[in-house]
């Protein structure tokens, strides 16, 4: 195989990331802040499935309880979250929604997301504030909710550089640079 491709996903630090980078031609990250972690990295926007992940009116009952929603997982602080968000005055009834202890199907994530208004998209991992959005929040700005990311800013659109047809042109033209 003449071009070989290695994709940095947010987070990962395995002891082969340093082998699989000098052995690739080009590193593909999937968020900007890892650029500055990877050799030869490029970055390629997470797509994001505009077909299920869209403002179409849903059947869903908004949660009346709670106006924002953010995803708790293995990896995440999230009690460092709230606190985070507390700590600046901003006030958000916010459900956490355990994808541990309840899975929700993939083609089910537009249902649950449309429930609210704000996805809550920060992540302390090992103590440390993640800076990228997440694929989430991504989708969350697909289904029209708004998105508050690590700066404490509120994002209302998808950014055009996620539709799929961009990523793959991009990817395209990042293979034939090779």
């Amino acid at each position: 195989m003449k071009n070989k491709l290695w994709l940095l996903r947010n987070g990962y630090t395995g002891s082969l990331q340093d082998t699989m980078q000098q052995l690739a031609d080009i590193v593909l990250v999937s968020t900007p802040d890892l650029l500055k972690v990877a050799n030869k990295s490029h970055y390629l926007p997470n797509p994001v499935d505009t077909e299920l992940f869209n403002e179409n009116i849903s059947n869903q009952q908004k949660d009346s309880n709670y106006d924002a929603i953010t995803i708790k997982t293995e990896a995440i602080d999230i009690q460092r979250a709230v606190n985070y968000i507390k700590d600046r005055n901003l006030t958000h009834n916010i459900y956490i929604h355990d994808r541990t202890y309840n899975p929700t199907p993939y083609k089910d994530m537009p249902d649950l997301l449309k429930k609210y208004k704000t996805y809550i998209d920060i992540k302390f991992v090992n103590g440390k504030l993640l800076e990228g959005a997440s694929k989430t929040a991504l989708e969350s700005l697909a289904c029209g909710l708004q998105v508050l990311n690590y700066q404490l800013k509120y994002t209302k659109k998808l950014p055009h550089e996620h539709t799929a047809l961009n990523v793959v042109n991009n990817l395209f033209s990042l293979y034939l640079s090779v």
